[in-house]
């Protein structure tokens, strides 16, 4: 699964991983998410709330807007 490389690594790694710094501001893209999120522990210990805040911050971060979750889980964008 892809997602797995991401699953034990604190958010500040994962973000790393994701967002390497030959290609993006790493550290301020670590920080915008951690803010968003209040937490830095491992992906696969996230609370729904907070892996939601991660998904958020990181849709921000990629494309200027946030997701909403409707009901039945649906996702729609602001």
């Amino acid at each position: 699964q892809q997602d797995s490389k991401y699953r034990d690594l604190p958010v500040a790694d994962a973000i790393k991983a994701f967002a390497p710094p030959s290609e993006n501001n790493t550290k301020g893209y670590q920080a915008f998410v951690q803010q968003q999120m209040g937490t830095n522990a491992p992906v696969n210990k996230l609370t729904p709330a907070e892996r939601e805040a991660m998904l958020n911050a990181i849709l921000r971060m990629e494309a200027g807007k946030p997701l909403l979750f409707g009901k039945g889980g649906s996702l729609k964008r602001l």
